[in-house]
């Protein structure tokens, strides 16, 4: 179940994030979870943490797809994005700065952890 809450102060964004879907292929995937981070940093940047959660679970939705798709050398990267993307949710609610870019910088670092998987 799905229960986003998009505010008029996205613009651009909210058509994009709107249209979520899974790509079928792995290299698409990828992309999409990249994306996503564009957009943690954007709403970060405004203060606009009721919105943090929207880009995060499609985050998490994507790495979880990224780890059925292709495989095993996903599976740590995918699993420290989830939980890194629930943090954001969390603490996005809560509307605390501090916790967010706590919540980020696990979420940063499970992206270089997804890049080095990509490489190989």
């Amino acid at each position: 179940r799905f229960d986003f809450f998009f505010t008029e102060d996205m613009g651009g964004q909210a058509a994009e994030l709107r249209e979520f879907e899974i790509p079928e292929d792995g290299e698409s995937i990828y992309r999409e979870i990249l994306k996503r981070d564009g957009f943690l940093k954007e709403f970060m940047s405004r203060g606009a943490w009721q919105d943090i959660h929207i880009p995060a679970l499609q985050a998490k939705d994507l790495a979880l797809a990224l780890i059925e798709r292709e495989g095993h050398r996903y599976s740590v990267a995918g699993k420290k994005i989830v939980k890194a993307a629930w943090l954001l949710d969390i603490f996005g609610d809560e509307g605390n700065r501090e916790r967010v870019e706590s919540a980020y910088l696990l979420f940063e670092a499970a992206l270089g952890d997804l890049e080095s998987a990509h490489a190989q």
